[in-house]
């Protein structure tokens, strides 16, 4: 398994059509909506890491950057917005390490918190 972190502007048409075909496979109810893009709610992320076994994508985590207040205080933020492991690569440990890389990454480049991005 390869790992990489990717800014989004390195993303390119082929890699945007895996982690598309990664969320219809994963998220089959969302199949409409992942078909046409991989973005949350229109919002591409700052960066991704995206797991790869033999050339494929078999993991991504997306992640957004904003600057936001809380209690009058600016924050820079980091936010989880995108998570999968196709289903034949689960329980590798593959989340663990994109999420390790990604960890790392927020510490390089100092946001103040990271949150977990949920729709139910």
């Amino acid at each position: 398994m390869r790992l990489r972190l990717l800014q989004e502007i390195e993303v390119d048409k082929k890699v945007d059509r895996e982690i598309r075909g990664g969320y219809c496979n994963c998220f089959p109810g969302k199949k409409k909506i992942f078909s046409e893009s991989r973005y949350f709610k229109g919002t591409p992320p700052s960066w991704l890491v995206v797991a790869e076994c033999a050339d494929k994508i078999v993991g991504h985590i997306a992640i957004v950057e904003r600057n936001i207040k809380i209690c009058n205080n600016d924050a820079f933020i980091a936010g989880i917005q995108g998570v999968y492991v196709l289903p034949e690569y689960q329980e590798q440990n593959i989340f663990h390490n994109m999420m390790s890389l990604d960890i790392e990454e927020i510490q390089r480049l100092k946001y103040d918190y990271c949150l977990l991005f949920i729709v139910l």
